[in-house]
């Protein structure tokens, strides 16, 4: 072999050997970011039911420990299913963290392994991605849904989309003939005075009333709100015709006072009760709601337009 030839077959030996040591090759975003970007909420391990909301929080770092700060940090979110459901810029809050503004998970069919994928590109061109899952649980609506055979889109107004709420089921009770769930949230704004609203559905397997006493009579005859004794007779009340899922209802209205926890009373409050049949469903619903601050009423009779129910 010839002194040329001998020469480049060492080059090609030497070249495959350094190859071969390199150690495992660095993935484009490793190679590229020269940063420290995390995603610091939502971990892997939390567990967020739908209907509740979240904000996404990122810590971007110099590879130093140094926060980096004026980065340009988006975030998506996407469902168990592969949909992106929201992307969402992340304002820089100092320090080298980064929050985004909240996300509600859907009402329906959140179940599964959520991903969140954040990303951060910086003025001198440097950029990174990160990417984590978390569990996403079923609602309190669906919970409802397969308990007891009703919907009702609950929203931020009641507690239970809340991750640290009580559990809805706790405060289901019965009748001999039936049932009822309380949905209701104190919104405090001082120990002394504070807003409450109130959600209750009630079921029973009893006949349609027939007339505006009739109807009158049976809400008196439910348990009153968040269970309390309404010291009201029939006469106190109006019940009118009305219609809800295309069937024949009552509203029947009202008003009555709850003392706060140390005794003192509170503004009358207006009571709001529909009484109607699910089409297929042998079950009478009520589905009553009350508050003592009036702009939440409308927010109320929104959720309850929410409700459907399944045939029994």
């Amino acid at each position: 072999m010839n002194r040329i030839g001998a020469c480049g077959l060492f080059i090609l030996i030497l070249g495959l050997s350094l190859i071969g040591c390199s150690g495992p090759e660095l993935s484009p975003t490793e190679i590229q970011k020269g940063m420290d970007l995390a995603i610091v909420y939502p971990q892997g391990s939390t567990e967020i039911a739908g209907g509740q909301s979240i904000r996404i929080t990122v810590l971007l770092n110099e590879l130093d420990g140094q926060p980096i700060e004026a980065a340009a940090v988006e975030a998506e979110l996407w469902s168990p299913d592969g949909k992106l459901i929201a992307s969402l810029p992340c304002p820089d809050m100092k320090s080298g963290r980064y929050l985004s503004d909240y996300v509600t998970l859907p009402t329906r069919n959140s179940l599964g392994l959520w991903r969140v994928t954040a990303r951060a590109v910086l003025d001198d061109g440097r950029k990174a991605e990160i990417e984590r899952q978390f569990i996403g649980q079923i609602s309190y609506s669906e919970r409802l849904e397969q308990n007891f055979g009703f919907w009702i889109e609950l929203t931020n107004l009641l507690p239970y989309n809340f991750s640290n709420a009580e559990d809805p089921l706790l405060k289901t009770y019965s009748y001999d003939d039936g049932g009822y769930v309380i949905l209701a949230n104190n919104l405090t704004t001082t120990q002394i005075n504070n807003s409450f609203v109130i959600l209750d559905v009630h079921w029973r397997q009893t006949d349609y009333p027939l007339d505006e006493l009739a109807a009158a009579n049976y809400v008196l005859d439910l348990a009153g709100p968040h269970r309390v004794t309404l010291d009201l007779s029939p006469a106190d009340l109006v019940a009118e015709k009305n219609s809800f899922l295309g069937s024949p209802a009552w509203h029947v209205t009202g008003w009555w006072k709850r003392d706060n926890a140390f005794g003192d009373p509170r503004p009358d409050s207006p009571l709001d009760w529909l009484i109607f049949q699910c089409p297929g469903s042998e079950k009478l619903w009520t589905v009553l709601i009350t508050t003592n601050d009036i702009k939440y009423l409308d927010d109320l009779k929104l959720i309850r337009e929410s409700f459907t129910c399944s045939a029994d």
